[in-house]
């Protein structure tokens, strides 16, 4: 009976209305909202989307930035029993492109900012018959201005604004019909969404979820995280991932508020905290840095006296996309002395997290000073083995949520047992029901109900789900099989590396070799790159097997390492760098 009520998207939008009404439901760059004034405008939107031909099971796009908008479009699209395709706005021209053809979309939400990056892509689509239709969102001066642009460029593609649709319809007669159309909601098996994932082999992959994978998924969120009418968040992760839409929901089933910061950006991430009393954040590590150097800049400032560095309103940080490391953790616990925070496992053909463990903060410190016996999450590596019976380090990213199932299965789908590395696999009501227009794909990764996520973990004594590495970081050297995190975390112990990124270059004779770019702790003159690439070498031999020390080492010149909008590190583009330096080896 967990689902009643909310059988659809849709329905957990008018539950939440019908219970908090009158409660604050969104603030978003000057604008707020109760639920049910926010549930009036998901209406107009509803008739808006129909009045242009938007039908149940239509695809709807989006390209554009969190807001309270893109949120009103995604509850009127799940009203329609249509299907909402948000579109990752970092993506290459080429990437929108093929998501757009790929999904069939037939209306277009496109934020006026990102407007001049498409244009010649919509010009491409009008080329041929097409069905597309463009909505500008943005402030009513720019969605105007480019209106006028795009008309002009694409002529044979009808655009309006926002603002335009929603007149049309507060104007027309057709109100009155609407429920008459909507009686029949949505099925929880319809999709309800489709999340494209970067193609790391390819194409991005249309990831198909439905109303129920997106919705126990939420549950199990409020369940872990424990959000409630009184949760203030802060939308800051892109909405176009499947972590950013999964607490979404999962904050709107409950009738708490969204506060939602368009752009991360630290000192307004910051101020927003303060400003709107934010209570729980959904974050990945690569964020959390960025935050804990911005309040040392703070501290280092003359006058810092006055400064903010400590926020006790938040009592829950949610973390994905990587594992925290223990120095990250203590340096968050001191800006955030009030908070718990949870690490998760996740990936966008499970509909978000798969596992959840507290890591660390304010209850778990409680529960240490409070109680004998009571024992600290550890971050420290677990260990387990590979077929061969070498060790191999991962990191515990928690136990399964409630209705989840999680097991470990090697090349040729045999189960494995604990502490045995394999690939890991999960079942339940979480799981995809597969990719868009890719049957072939789809069969390889779903087997007898089980989603073959193609990450290499094991499953520890106490129940923990331990991730070794993703299945493409598996390095392949002369035969030997090794993972390039578990080389990572050694070099990442070091005082002269402030981060790292190991990976499997070409190699004529061994097929790969192992390789580590470092970007140090404190800068290094040229002079004295090969004596750090030495000392590096020499404190791997001392700690891992002698085929996993990095045959090169090289300093990375820039101060970060290129990442992704997941906030992950973008390995290819250092190993096309170091390729290109034609390493010698």
């Amino acid at each position: 009976g967990g689902l009643s009520g909310m059988a659809s998207l849709y329905l957990s939008l008018r539950r939440a209305e019908s219970c908090h009404g009158g409660r604050e439901a969104t603030k978003c760059e000057g604008r707020t909202e109760t639920w049910r004034t926010f549930l009036l405008r998901v209406k107009t939107i509803t008739a808006a989307l129909q009045a242009l031909g938007v039908r149940a099971g239509s695809r709807v796009g989006i390209l554009a930035k969190n807001s309270d908008i893109f949120l009103q479009y995604m509850y009127a699209v799940a009203e329609i029993k249509a299907v909402f395709v948000p579109i990752n706005i970092r993506w290459s021209t080429q990437e929108i492109h093929f998501a757009i053809q790929d999904s069939s979309i037939c209306v277009l939400i496109l934020e006026t900012e990102l407007a001049q990056k498409v244009s010649t892509l919509l010009q491409d689509l009008a080329a041929k018959p097409c069905n597309l239709v463009v909505v500008l969102l943005g402030s009513k001066g720019s969605e105007e201005e480019q209106l006028r642009v795009l008309k002009a460029k694409i002529p044979d593609i009808p655009v309006f604004t926002h603002n335009q649709i929603l007149l049309r319809r507060q104007t027309g007669s057709e109100e009155t019909n609407l429920e008459g159309a909507m009686s029949t909601t949505a099925s929880v098996e319809d999709v309800s969404t489709v999340i494209y994932t970067s193609g790391s082999e390819g194409k991005p992959k249309g990831v198909m979820l439905t109303h129920q994978n997106q919705i126990v998924q939420a549950m199990e969120k409020i369940n872990q995280v424990e959000y409630s009418e009184e949760t203030r968040y802060l939308n800051a992760v892109p909405m176009f991932h499947v972590g950013g839409i999964s607490s979404a929901i999962a904050v709107t089933m409950v009738g708490g508020t969204h506060v939602f910061l368009p752009k991360f950006d630290p000192k307004k991430f910051f101020k927003c905290i303060v400003d709107e009393k934010i209570t729980t954040l959904v974050v990945v590590p690569s964020m959390l840095s960025l935050l804990v150097k911005d309040i040392e800049r703070r501290k280092q400032q003359p006058g810092s006296s006055c400064e903010i560095t400590e926020f006790p309103t938040i009592y829950t940080i949610l973390v994905g996309g990587q594992a925290m490391t223990p120095d990250l953790l203590s340096a968050c616990e001191k800006i955030f002395p009030q908070a718990n925070f949870i690490q998760t496992y996740a990936c966008s053909e499970a509909c978000s997290s798969i596992s959840f463990a507290l890591i660390g903060g304010y209850k778990l410190r409680r529960k240490v000073e409070d109680s004998v016996g009571a024992v600290k999450f550890s971050l420290q590596p677990r260990i387990g083995f590979d077929v061969s019976g070498e060790e191999v380090k991962g990191f515990a990213v928690g136990r399964p949520a409630h209705h989840v199932e999680i097991c470990i299965v090697d090349e040729k789908f045999n189960f494995l047992p604990i502490r045995k590395v394999g690939l890991i696999c999960t079942r339940g009501p979480h799981v995809m029901l597969g990719y868009l227009n890719q049957p072939d794909k789809t069969r390889r990764v779903l087997r007898n109900g089980w989603l073959l996520i193609g990450d290499y973990g094991f499953l520890d004594l106490d129940g923990n789900l331990c991730f070794v590495s993703r299945n493409s970081e598996r390095i392949n050297t002369g035969g030997e099989k090794l993972y390039a995190t578990e080389v990572e975390s050694v070099l990442r112990s070091h005082p002269e590396v402030k981060q790292v990124a190991v990976f499997g270059l070409a190699d004529p004779h061994m097929g790969e070799v192992v390789c580590a770019a470092v970007i140090p702790s404190s800068p290094v003159a040229h002079t004295a790159e090969a004596n750090i690439e030495h000392r590096l070498q020499e404190f791997c031999r001392s700690q891992l097997s002698k085929f996993k020390v990095p045959r090169k080492v090289i300093v990375w010149k820039d101060p970060e390492f290129p990442t992704n909008s997941s906030g992950k590190i973008m390995k290819h583009m250092i190993k096309e760098n170091v390729s290109g330096q034609r390493c010698r080896m």
